[in-house]
């Protein structure tokens, strides 16, 4: 079955990203609160098993696709549910914010192996480090903004 494809946030889905955010082990509520057009999901409206927060991207506006002239990203959170995990979710989340992104940065946590295995496979690079970020520190990562075809 393919991953649920990823949309807009809308204000029914606000509970269930709440919900997923207690996953994390760093919790920022108030990030939740931002526009809706820097939160994608994927899932059933109001049930979403999955979200991506980024900051410096608007998702809701279509005008824009990656490359030179697009915004540069901060990629805040991304965050799927355990029993959707190694599905795809995170892949299509991720691949949805690169189409709209310029070069979109992220922090990651150094031991979390499955997510710098997916940012890597998306052509992140390891640019940095946060020793002050989440418990064990943190890799700053980059990818740069993708060429036009």
């Amino acid at each position: 079955m393919p991953p649920p494809r990823p949309r807009l946030a809308t204000d029914a889905d606000r509970p269930a990203c709440r919900a997923l955010q207690s996953l994390l082990p760093a919790r920022a509520p108030t990030l939740l609160s931002a526009d809706l057009d820097a939160l994608l999901v994927a899932g059933p409206r109001g049930a979403p098993v999955g979200y991506l927060l980024a900051v410096g991207v608007r998702f809701g506006d279509t005008t824009r696709g990656s490359g030179d002239d697009s915004p540069a990203a901060h990629l805040v959170e991304l965050v799927v549910a355990p029993d959707a995990r190694r599905r795809g979710v995170g892949s299509a989340l991720l691949d949805a914010c690169l189409v709209q992104a310029g070069a979109v940065t992220t922090l990651v946590a150094r031991e979390n192996r499955p997510a710098i295995s997916l940012y890597r496979s998306r052509g992140f690079e390891r640019v940095g480090e946060r020793p002050d970020a989440f418990d064990s520190g943190a890799l700053l990562l980059r990818r740069p903004s993708a060429p036009r075809s």
